[in-house]
């Protein structure tokens, strides 16, 4: 049986597979660099840390810190294409929680973003910080 860390992680996954731009055979569960990846636009994230949070009456949350590089190729518009991309990303993020409240999801929010500012053309690199909270399971 998987963790619930395990669970939601593959969850984010697949919910970023829905992506209309992005392959799903392109979002990737652990970073890839520009030099490993053929296929553009891609995806790659990896859960950083993890931090657990007391709420009282027993109740426990942990946070999961994700860090995501979103890759584009498309010469003199490739910072529009990753920034788009990332507002896509954003938007996964934000229905993230609803579509996965049976994994105690609590919340899942975008930190921060940054992008290349056109220092990698012809690519284009976005960078998110991703936080996703849920109940942990707790036996008594």
């Amino acid at each position: 049986m998987a963790s619930r860390r395990t669970d939601i992680l593959d969850a984010f996954k697949t919910h970023l597979q829905q992506i209309n731009s992005v392959e799903s055979r392109n979002v990737y569960k652990q970073y890839r660099w520009i030099d490993e990846l053929n296929d553009y636009p891609a995806i790659t994230f990896v859960a950083r840390s993890e931090q657990r949070l007391g709420r009282g009456s027993g109740r426990k949350l942990a946070l999961i810190i994700i860090s995501l590089r979103a890759y584009v190729f498309n010469g003199d518009g490739a910072m529009d294409e990753v920034e788009q991309l990332v507002r896509d990303v954003e938007t996964q993020v934000e229905t993230f929680t609803a579509e996965n409240r049976d994994l105690f999801v609590e919340s899942a929010l975008v930190a921060s973003v940054r992008t290349d500012e056109g220092l990698m053309h012809p690519y284009g690199v976005g960078d998110m910080d991703i936080n996703i909270t849920y109940d942990v399971e707790i036996t008594t």
